[in-house]
């Protein structure tokens, strides 16, 4: 019965709702080593905004500009989220790391001691997302 929903036609819906719960788990531990740290509130929450909209502003930049050929250069297919698969994690990455870096720079907060305290939970976020795409695709 539970294989039915797992590699049936609810497979894209669960890991939908699993990547979810993973972005959920990932930001709850980055907030509490936080605060384990003693790190203000507003630098954690503030940090986690900007490297989440540098990864989606630039998932999506880095996807348009390697893909150029399937985008044909259409500025209506950047703005408009219609296409499929159109989020490079490369981009993301490094959109994350970039606006990271010049909004603790502007705070004059301490970076690798953030990007310390974030690398945990990253690296448990990735591996939930790993283990579910294992599960639900095969991938």
């Amino acid at each position: 019965m539970i294989e039915n929903y797992l590699r049936g036609d609810y497979a894209h819906i669960v890991a939908i709702i699993a990547y979810i719960l993973a972005g959920v788990i990932t930001l709850f531990l980055y907030f509490r080593a936080g605060r384990h740290e003693l790190v203000d509130d507003e630098i954690l929450f503030d940090s986690a905004h900007v490297a989440t909209s540098g990864a989606l502003f630039f998932g999506r930049i880095v996807d348009f500009l390697t893909r150029f050929q399937f985008y044909s250069w259409s500025v209506k297919k950047l703005f408009f989220f219609n296409v499929y698969f159109g989020f490079d994690w490369y981009g993301a990455l490094l959109g994350a790391l970039a606006l990271s870096m010049i909004y603790l720079k502007a705070k004059r907060q301490k970076i690798l001691f953030l990007f310390d305290l974030a690398s945990a939970p990253l690296v448990f976020g990735g591996v939930i997302i790993s283990l579910i795409n294992y599960l639900l695709f095969g991938k």
